[in-house]
């Protein structure tokens, strides 16, 4: 779900915007505006939705990162070195 609200909220804050900026995702195409009213209400909102869902996927991989660090470290156990290096054992656990 997070992974779709990022960038529909980026697509929507260029859709909206008063600058007219058009997307052009990995330079092949023009890609259309959501069909929203242009506004600055409209562009402060998403700005914000975007700019928070932004940072809540930073702070979403530290997460990850402190707790593979925390079961390599502290709880001692194969976690991170099983997402590091996978065995060939398909079975084990």
């Amino acid at each position: 779900m997070f992974q779709l609200a990022l960038p529909l909220s980026g697509w929507a804050l260029v859709s909206v915007s008063m600058l007219e900026i058009p997307s052009v995702p990995f330079n092949l195409f023009v890609m259309p505006d959501l069909p929203l009213a242009e506004s600055d209400p409209a562009e402060s909102f998403w700005t914000s939705a975007h700019w928070y869902l932004a940072y809540a996927g930073i702070g979403l991989v530290a997460l990850h990162f402190a707790a593979a660090l925390r079961h390599h470290f502290w709880l001692k156990d194969t976690v991170l070195t099983r997402m590091i290096a996978p065995s060939s054992d398909h079975n084990a656990e």
